[in-house]
């Protein structure tokens, strides 16, 4: 399903960290909900991992696509993160709503079932896309300036693996786990903290590393690619292109029955 959706559903649960004396964390138990997530939704990541591949091998072979995406680089460079922003918050906020009211989820009997999200809500998603594009952005520069600006395969790698086993576990989940709990919390910062620790991290950071290392290191591996100006600008268009699938994949997953 989505990252939104998952962090909406983890942000429902109780406290875990109230839980330590009566349910044993197991690795099975972690690993489990990634892997039939993995198992269900293999064919949307390998699809959007092949558009995004294609694109790859157009933009080194066909002159018009290179031209166009220069032309994206550009843009960005002129608008600075702001555009950076604003960019990250339609591929992750607003593409998805857009997809949800074109082809709304249905019911298991096939009835519609509405999607609508209230304006509140879509603040805070877009607010939040906004935030993790800026940090996105910061990154591929740092990246560039430690680990260098070319796009040969093995510092590609070095990218990846950096990005993958090291930001992703340490900030990249982490911060959408705490924004999801915060609002949980109706956004106040006592319970939050009061709650956070190594538990809260395996309980609702654990589950989701497996299924999105089997989606994005292929991901990241081609954004890594690119040249940089075109990093971020192929990072929101395969968050787009995740976003807008997902909607579709995940219709059962949205039933009442199973919700």
């Amino acid at each position: 399903m989505r990252l939104r959706q998952v962090m909406i559903r983890l942000s429902k649960r109780p406290n875990m960290n109230d839980l330590s004396d009566t349910e044993p964390i197991t690795l099975a138990g972690l690993a489990s909900p990634g892997f039939r997530a993995v198992r269900r939704f293999w064919r949307a990541f390998l699809l959007i991992q092949s558009c995004l591949f294609i694109l790859v091998v157009c933009y080194f072979n066909i002159p018009a696509v290179a031209n166009a995406c220069r032309h994206i680089s550009k843009l960005q460079k002129n608008g600075g993160l702001l555009l950076v922003a604003v960019a990250a918050a339609i591929a992750g906020g607003i593409v998805p709503e857009i997809a949800k009211a074109i082809v709304p989820p249905k019911s298991k009997d096939g009835g519609k079932i509405s999607s609508r999200v209230s304006a509140g809500d879509l603040a805070f998603v877009m607010i939040a896309f906004a935030g993790n594009g800026v940090i996105t952005e910061l990154q591929y520069r740092m990246f560039g300036w430690f680990m260098g600006y070319d796009g040969h395969f093995s510092t590609s790698v070095k990218k990846m693996l950096v990005d993958q086993f090291f930001t992703t576990p340490i900030y990249g989940i982490v911060y959408w786990a705490i924004i999801y709990r915060w609002k949980a919390h109706r956004f106040r910062i006592g319970p939050l903290l009061r709650e956070l620790g190594p538990r809260w991290y395996l309980t609702h950071v654990g589950p989701l590393l497996i299924p999105c290392w089997c989606f994005w290191i292929p991901m990241v591996l081609m954004v890594y690619s690119m040249p940089p100006p075109l990093q971020f600008p192929l990072f929101c268009l395969a968050l787009a292109a995740w976003s807008l699938v997902m909607v579709f994949v995940t219709n059962d997953s949205q039933r009442p029955s199973e919700s």
